[in-house]
C-alpha cells in the first residue's frame, strides 16, 4: 500500500520562510534561499507538522520528472534535507509528527533523501517503508588554536607551517575566479565537473547575498592562486562547501593552509562551535579529513519506491 499521498499537497513555503527566520539554527541546506536556488530545474516545497500553534516539524523536499517518474531526490550541492523535528519531542509524539509530514510530502514514485546528521529517525522510517543505508561526513569542534592544530597529525601540521611561508591567503568576492580554480581540479583529473558554470556562480552569489560565504583563495609571491575554498556557515556550523587546486601552480598544501585559516575565522569571528567537511565516502578524501583531526559522524540515505522493481530502474538511470 502506497505510504506517500496521492494527492499535491498544500503549498507551505511562505509558513516556512516566517518559520526559517525564526530558527537561526536550522541546517543552512534547509533554508528557504538556498532552495530557491538549488532547486531551480525542479520544484520545492515543505511538509509542515504543528502542535498547538508551534511548528514541530518540518521536511523540505525537491521533486523533479525523470524519465517519466516522480523523483524527491536531492538538489545539486544540497548536501541534506529530510525530517527535522523540534528538541523535546517524546518518541510516541516524534512517530505521530514523521507519519504527518510522510503525509505532506508530494505524490512520487521514487524518495532518495540525505537526512541531516543531527535527526535520526532511521527505525521510524524503515517501519514506513523506507530502505536506509548509513553514509559518512566529518566533522571537529572549533576548539582553541593550539588545541585544534594538536588534533592535526604531523604532516599536516608540516604542510600548514611550509604553506603558510610560501603563500598568503586572501579573501575576495571574486566566484569566476573561483570557479576557474574549481574546474581545474576536475581538468586536471580528466573528468567533468558536476557543478556547471552558470550554476555555480549564481549559488555563490546567492550564499553572499545571504551573509553565508567566504571566498578565500592561497596565492605564491607572483600572485598566482594555487587553491580555493568556498567556506558557508549556518547559526552552529562552518561547511567546507567547494574547493579547488591548481596542480600546476605547485603542491596542493594551499588547500591544508586554507582550511586552517578557515577554522580560525568560524571559531574567532563567526564564533560557531563546529566544522564540517560535507563527507567524503572516497577513502582518499576522508583520510585527508582524518589527518586534520576529524572524526567520522554517520547520516542516513533514506529511500522508498512506489513500486517493486523500481530499485533497480533507479540504479539503472543512476548508471
Amino acid at each position: 500500500m502506497p505510504i506517500l499521498p496521492d494527492t499535491t499537497p498544500e503549498d507551505n513555503r511562505e509558513r516556512y520562510r516566517a518559520f526559517a527566520r525564526d530558527l537561526p539554527a536550522l541546517p543552512l541546506s534547509f533554508q528557504p534561499a538556498f532552495l530557491d536556488q538549488v532547486c531551480a530545474d525542479g520544484r520545492w516545497g515543505v511538509a509542515m507538522a504543528e502542535r498547538a500553534g508551534l511548528v514541530v516539524g518540518v521536511w523540505p523536499w525537491f521533486l523533479k520528472r525523470r524519465f517519466g517518474l516522480r523523483v524527491i531526490t536531492m538538489p545539486l550541492l544540497c548536501k541534506w534535507l529530510g525530517p527535522w523535528l523540534a528538541d523535546g519531542l517524546e518518541a510516541a509524539e516524534r512517530e505521530g509528527v514523521l507519519k504527518e509530514l510522510l503525509l505532506g510530502l508530494p505524490p512520487a514514485d521514487i524518495v532518495t533523501v540525505d537526512c541531516h546528521p543531527d535527526q535520526d529517525h532511521t527505525h521510524a522510517l524503515e517501519l514506513a517503508g523506507f530502505t536506509s543505508s548509513r553514509r559518512l561526513t566529518y566533522r571537529l569542534p572549533l576548539l582553541p588554536e593550539q588545541e585544534l592544530m594538536a588534533r592535526f597529525n604531523d604532516n599536516t601540521r608540516r604542510d600548514i607551517r611550509k604553506a603558510g611561508q610560501a603563500l598568503v591567503v586572501t579573501v575576495e568576492a571574486d566566484p569566476v575566479l573561483f570557479h576557474e580554480v574549481h574546474q581545474k581540479t576536475y581538468d586536471r583529473q580528466g573528468v567533468r565537473n558536476p557543478v556547471p558554470r552558470d550554476f555555480l556562480i549564481r549559488h555563490l552569489g546567492m550564499l553572499e547575498l545571504e551573509g553565508r560565504l567566504r571566498l578565500s583563495f592561497a596565492r605564491d609571491s607572483d600572485g598566482s592562486v594555487h587553491s580555493a575554498l568556498a567556506l558557508v556557515w549556518d547559526g552552529r556550523t562552518a561547511y567546507y562547501h567547494l574547493a579547488g587546486n591548481d596542480h600546476t601552480a605547485g603542491p596542493p598544501s594551499g588547500n591544508r593552509l586554507l582550511v586552517w585559516e578557515a577554522m580560525g575565522f568560524a571559531r574567532d569571528v563567526l564564533q560557531l562551535e563546529r566544522f564540517d567537511f560535507e563527507g567524503s565516502m572516497i577513502d582518499r578524501i576522508a583520510a585527508v579529513w582524518i589527518q586534520m583531526g576529524a572524526e567520522a559522524t554517520p547520516y542516513q540515505r533514506v529511500q522508498y519506491f512506489r513500486h517493486r522493481g523500481m530499485r533497480s530502474l533507479y540504479e539503472l538511470l543512476r548508471g
